[in-house]
């Protein structure tokens, strides 16, 4: 059975630290692929470049993976908020149902995971693969309440934020190594978080 990773943000822009904890996944995982599924209107925060430029930087940033793929199902949505067990939904039908399916999160998001639209359905839509860092603590009752749908990885600690990009491009930094070159080429050519 197939088994996909479903990687979700807002990738503002998508970071080499994205990058690296996705191939983490898909080794430890035995992942035959991994989606980046950028997000058209996150219902909890609110993106800086809009979402056709920010899915061009995903394309950029995994088009030398043949594992890695872009998803744009949330634009075509166009889902007054994307609610990720919405998006699930029909990433399945649209992929198929037969695969096994693992949503890539973060501990901080896993923390917050009751606070999501129809967690529970979600749980059981797909696999919560929690990508730990060292020294993260995890809800004990939601790891309690999800049982075996929940899958926890050690990943390595890696300090790239989009935030801190997006300072560094407003204050005329270099960006290199923090970014593939071509999304570096990209934030370059049409000035994206300037002001």
């Amino acid at each position: 059975m197939e088994k996909i990773g479903v990687f979700g943000g807002r990738f503002d822009p998508i970071h080499t630290g994205h990058l690296i904890v996705a191939l983490d996944a898909l080794e430890i995982l035995g992942l035959t692929r991994v989606y980046f599924l950028v997000s058209y209107n996150a219902p909890h925060k609110e993106s800086r470049a809009g979402f056709d430029d920010r899915l061009e930087m995903a394309r950029l940033a995994t088009e030398d993976n043949p594992q890695f793929h872009p998803l744009d199902i949330e634009g075509r949505l166009s889902l007054e908020k994307s609610y990720t067990y919405l998006v699930m939904k029909k990433l399945k039908e649209e992929l198929g149902p037969e695969g096994e399916y693992y949503l890539l999160m973060g501990a901080d998001q896993f923390n917050q995971f009751r606070t999501w639209y129809e967690y529970r359905r979600l749980a059981e839509l797909s696999y919560i693969a929690v990508l730990r860092r060292p020294h993260q603590e995890l809800d004990e009752s939601i790891l309690e309440e999800l049982g075996d749908r929940v899958v926890t990885l050690r990943t390595r600690l890696i300090e790239i934020s989009s935030t801190e990009i997006r300072s560094r491009v407003k204050e005329g930094k270099s960006i290199k190594y923090l970014v593939p070159p071509s999304v570096a080429r990209y934030i370059e050519e049409k000035g994206l978080y300037r002001d």
